[in-house]
Parts: structure tokens; sequence; C-alpha cells
């Protein structure tokens, strides 16, 4: 009777420490995919905050127009213009801070 009790309480102990493995293993997992999403999205962002700030500053102007005279004219054109000028690197300025953000 009691080697049973003794079983039944291992087996328990154990099936909670795999329990809480899998857990674990399915936090990190899922932290992992956030920072690779990040990654991925990262020149998105940083191309569309540049074109909100570009809408702000043309819009202090006196210009009447504030599409006229924009820098980046679209998210392909606003893509290549920072590739152009600041390379590939340009695209993924601020990937740390989101890369931390995303992890923890």
């Amino acid at each position: 009777m009691a080697a049973s009790i003794y079983d039944n309480r291992r087996q328990g102990t154990q099936s909670k420490g795999k329990r809480d493995q899998r857990d674990s293993v399915r936090f990190a997992l899922s932290g992992l995919s956030c920072m690779c999403a990040a990654t991925v999205t990262n020149p998105i962002d940083v191309i569309k905050t540049r074109m909100q700030l570009d809408n702000e500053l043309c819009s202090q102007r006196e210009s009447r127009n504030i599409f006229h005279n924009r820098y980046y004219r679209g998210l392909v054109r606003g893509a290549m213009t920072i590739a152009h000028e600041e390379g590939l690197q340009g695209l993924y300025k601020g990937i740390i801070p989101s890369l931390m953000r995303e992890a923890s």
C-alpha cells in the first residue's frame, strides 16, 4: 500500500515537472517569435515614422499643399530612399530597443 502511494506521488511530481518545463519552453519560444516579427517589421516602422515626421514638418511650413514637397513619397520610395542614402542599416535603426521590448 505504501509503495503504491509513493509511486502515485512520484508520478504526479514528474508530470508537474514536465509540464513546467513545457511551459517555460513555450514561453521562451513565444518571446523568440515576437522578436522575429519585430525584426521583419522594423523597416516598415522606420519608414512609417519618417513619413509621419515628414508630414509634420511639411505642415509647419507656409506651403498650402503639404503633399507637394514630401521627401518620402510612399512606402516603397521611402524604403528605396533610405536604403540608397543610409544603406540597409538605415532601415534597421532602432532594432535593439524594439527587440528588447519584445523579449521582455
